[in-house]
């Protein structure tokens, strides 16, 4: 029998709702900060880190110096163009007139996020959606996501999970048992490929894969796509066959974007810029994926 998790709090980057692209029907999209990979084509790099951080919008300073005045270093948080401050307090956010400064997350107990996520409960009954666990890297709370998806299944909430689920079995486990859906990203097979642009092996994550398919859960696969990276045909067809290994019918295509570069300079952090395929590519893979048997989407 399980023993009682000591259930920490919860933090969150953002809270996206109404979305059509994380799982089945209307579904509100919890975004949980903290990753242990760092891809390289990340949207988020807000979400990378695990603690409270700043963005710095430096187009929206005015220079008025409010930062540092409350700023326990006694210096300010700011250089031009970047945070230097280490102290993660938050204070400067607070009293910036501007709105240059952000801050990346909020914390949250277990009871009060999930009486946000259930405001929507009759569009998710309505459309066939629910709530999504997403990031950074849900595993990281792992915890955490149990306990919210424990009271939300209680409701009669659909809940799915996007991870990429670089973990230990235990935690993977923990996190997922009353998950509905679980969306499992697949960067490259290639293991090389997949150690350069993310900084992690990808033999963890296979393994948890096989492991997952033995469940009695719903699995996607879910590719962030990337010209000349990881979207060659083969690999594609690769994958194929590893969903077919694991009783995979949906295969679910993320073409690459640049949308997260403001971010990457709102936090200091250095910006590589990749490639989306083109539109002829991707319905080429698509059809190798119907061909295939297996239901393709496009989008997110």
């Amino acid at each position: 029998m399980r023993k009682p998790l000591d259930i920490p709090k919860g933090l969150v980057f953002d809270i996206q709702k109404f979305s059509l692209n994380d799982g089945g029907g209307i579904r509100t999209v919890v975004f949980l900060k903290g990753c242990p990979l760092r891809c390289a084509w990340c949207s988020n790099p807000e979400s990378q880190d695990s603690t409270l951080q700043r963005i710095y919008w430096k187009k929206k300073c005015v220079g008025c110096g409010a930062c540092a005045k409350v700023c326990p270093e006694g210096k300010g948080c700011l250089k031009p163009g970047y945070i230097t401050c280490k102290d993660k307090c938050q204070k400067c956010v607070d009293v910036c007139p501007a709105g240059a400064l952000k801050g990346t997350a909020k914390i949250y107990e277990v009871d009060e996020l999930v009486n946000v996520l259930s405001q929507d409960r009759r569009f998710y009954y309505r459309s066939g959606g629910g709530v999504t666990f997403s990031g950074g890297e849900s595993l990281l709370q792992y915890d955490f996501v149990r306990a919210v998806s424990i009271s939300l299944k209680a409701m009669l909430i659909n809940t799915a999970i996007e991870t990429c689920a670089y973990a230990p079995w235990e935690k993977l486990w923990t996190a997922c048992e009353h998950i509905d859906t679980i969306l499992f990203d697949i960067k490259s097979l290639d293991n090389d490929i997949h150690t350069k642009y993310t900084g992690k092996d990808n033999t963890l994550i296979l393994d948890n894969l096989e492991k997952l398919s033995g469940k009695s859960k719903a699995l996607i696969i879910r590719i962030p796509v990337i010209k000349d990276l990881n979207d060659s045909e083969e690999h594609i067809r690769q994958i194929i066959e590893l969903a077919k290994k694991n009783n995979i019918k949906k295969i679910h295509l993320l073409p690459y974007h640049a949308l997260g570069k403001p971010k990457y300079e709102g936090l200091g952090y250095n910006f590589t810029s990749f490639e989306r395929p083109g539109d002829e590519h991707l319905n080429t893979l698509v059809n190798i994926i119907q061909d295939a048997g297996l239901k393709a989407l496009v989008g997110g």
